[in-house]
C-alpha cells in the first residue's frame, strides 16, 4: 500500500486519469438483483453469505462496487454497483450471487474486484459521501484462475493486488468490520513547544514539502510555546495529483522578508521520536476518489498523520497539542 512518505520520496508524482462509471448490472442467469433490504440472486445458485460490521451511527449504506487500477496499481476506473443496502446499527449480512453480473466480467478472464465501502446518508436519505472503505476486498476468480491460496470464485483479500504485499485471505465466517476510515476534521488545531534555541528571526510555518519553492499557508514568529488552527480548505496550488493535500510543519530562520520562501530548515514538528505531516483530503463522492485517499493513508478534511519508520498512521487528539520542533525528532515529548 503506498503511504504518505512514500508518495513525498517518489522521483515523479502519481498521475491520475480517472473516471466514473455508475452502471446498473445487466440482468442475467448469473447476475444480482436488489430486493428490498436483501441481495439475492436471480440464479438458483448462490454464492458465500458476508456479514459487514459497520461502525457508523445513524442512517448509512453499505456498498459493494467493482474498480479497476491503471498500470500502476493505482484506482483508476469504477464501474458496477453490485451491492446497496442501508444500515443504521447492527451488522448487515448479504448473500452474493453466484457471480459477478456479465457486464463486469467483460469476458478477459481477469479477477472481478468489489470494494466494501460505507456511505453516509445526505440531508434526503439518498446514499452520499464516503466514509469508509474495509482493508478487505471481494476478488471473484474463475474456475481453474485462482492463484495459490485462493478459491475458485468468490474470496475476501487484504492487500490484493498492491505492490510490495502478500495478499491476506479473510474468511466469509467472520464479520468484516468496515470503519468511517475516511473522516477527519472540518478543523485542526496543533501546538507544541520548541526544542531547540530560538532567536527574534525564527519562525513557525506549515508549507508544502517543496524545500525550494514551498508554498505555506500559516507562519508566524516563534517566541515559545506556539499553536495554530486549520479551519479552510488550502488553495488548490497545494494538491497532490487531485488526492488532497500535504503539508510540513517547519521552524525556520527567517531572512528578513516575513514569509517562508524556501529559507533553511531548523527543526520539524515531531510527536516524539517520529515526524508528523497535516494533511487535508476532499469529501469522497465518488468510489475512486475514496481509493485513492485510502492508498495514500488520508482522510477527508484535516488530519495530523505520523510518518515514522513503522508507517502512515494519525496522531491522537490528546496529543496534538504537544507537538516538539526539533531538528531530529529525538526530544521527548512533555507530559
Amino acid at each position: 500500500m503506498l503511504s504518505l512518505l512514500s508518495l513525498l520520496t517518489a522521483c515523479s508524482p502519481l498521475s491520475f486519469d480517472a473516471h466514473d462509471v455508475d452502471a446498473d448490472a445487466s440482468e442475467d442467469d448469473e447476475a444480482a438483483a436488489l430486493e428490498g433490504d436483501e441481495l439475492v440472486a436471480t440464479s438458483r445458485a448462490r454464492g458465500p453469505s458476508l456479514t459487514v460490521d459497520p461502525d457508523l451511527a445513524g442512517d448509512a449504506f453499505v456498498e459493494l462496487r467493482s474498480y479497476r487500477r491503471d498500470g500502476d496499481g493505482v484506482p483508476a476506473w469504477s464501474g458496477v454497483q453490485l451491492y446497496l443496502a442501508p444500515v443504521s446499527d447492527g451488522s448487515k449480512t448479504f448473500s452474493l450471487p453466484a457471480a459477478p453480473p456479465r457486464r463486469d466480467r467483460a469476458g478477459t478472464g481477469e479477477p472481478v474486484v468489489y470494494s466494501i465501502s460505507l456511505r453516509a446518508a445526505d440531508d434526503d436519505g439518498a446514499p452520499g459521501a464516503y466514509v469508509g472503505v474495509a482493508d478487505a476486498e471481494l476478488v471473484f476468480f474463475s474456475r481453474g484462475a485462482a492463484p495459490s491460496g485462493a478459491a475458485d470464485g468468490w474470496n475476501l483479500v487484504e492487500g490484493y493486488g498492491v505492490e510490495g504485499e502478500d495478499p491476506r485471505y479473510v474468511p466469509f465466517d467472520e464479520p468484516l468490520a468496515l470503519r468511517t476510515s475516511l473522516i477527519a476534521e472540518g478543523s485542526l488545531s496543533i501546538g507544541g513547544v520548541p526544542g531547540f534555541p530560538i532567536d527574534p528571526n525564527t519562525h513557525v510555518t506549515v508549507a508544502t514539502p517543496d524545500f525550494a519553492s514551498g508554498l505555506s499557508i500559516l507562519d508566524a514568529p516563534l517566541t515559545g510555546d506556539w499553536s495554530a488552527t486549520l479551519d479552510v480548505a488550502p488553495p488548490a496550488e497545494t494538491y497532490v495529483d487531485g488526492i488532497g493535500a500535504l503539508f510540513n510543519v517547519y521552524a525556520y530562520n527567517d531572512d528578513g522578508d516575513g514569509v517562508w520562501d524556501g529559507e533553511t530548515v531548523a527543526a520539524r514538528a515531531c510527536d516524539g521520536s517520529e515526524e508528523v505531516m497535516v494533511s487535508w483530503g476532499p469529501n469522497a463522492y465518488d468510489l475512486v476518489t475514496a481509493l485513492k485517499l485510502r492508498s495514500v493513508g488520508m482522510r477527508s478534511g484535516w488530519d495530523l498523520v505520523s510518518t515514522g519508520p513503522t508507517g502512515t498512521h494519525g496522531v491522537p487528539a490528546e496529543r496534538r497539542d504537544l507537538l516538539i520542533l526539533s531538528p531530529t525528532c529525538t526530544v521527548a515529548s512533555p507530559d
